[in-house]
C-alpha cells in the first residue's frame, strides 16, 4: 500500500490480483470517510482466492447492499477504510479491509 497525497494505491499479487481481474485499487484520499484499526483479524472464510504460501485471502463480499473488498491475512491486524461512493461515483468498494504492516506501508 503506498499512501500519497492525493490517493492511495492497494497493489495486489499474483493470486490475490485474479479475484479482482487487476493488481492496483486506487483510492481518492477525499473518498475516505474513516480509518480504524483492528488488533486482529479473525480467521474467517472469505469468497475469493487464498494464497497458499501466505495465507492472505482476497474477495468481494456483499455487506447489506454495501460492497466490501476484504483482503486479510487471518490472525492479522487490519486496516479498514470506509469510502464515500456518493461523492466518489467510479468507486468500486464502499469499504476496504486491509491487512496492516507497518513494514510494507510508504508515504510519497
Amino acid at each position: 500500500m503506498t499512501v500519497g497525497r492525493e490517493e492511495i494505491n492497494i497493489e495486489l499479487s499474483g493470486l490475490n490480483s485474479l479475484s479482482l481481474r487487476r493488481r492496483l485499487v486506487r483510492i481518492p484520499i477525499g473518498a475516505v470517510t474513516s480509518i480504524r484499526a483492528s488488533a486482529a483479524e479473525p480467521d474467517t472464510i472469505v469468497a475469493g482466492i487464498a494464497t497458499p504460501l501466505t495465507g492472505v485471502r482476497t474477495g468481494v463480499l456483499e455487506r447489506d447492499g454495501r460492497s466490501v473488498l476484504v483482503v486479510v491475512k487471518p490472525g492479522h491486524p487490519t486496516v479498514t477504510f470506509e469510502l464515500d461512493r456518493v461523492a466518489f461515483p467510479d468507486l468500486q468498494f464502499d469499504t476496504v479491509v486491509l491487512p496492516i504492516d507497518a513494514s510494507q506501508v510508504t508515504a510519497q
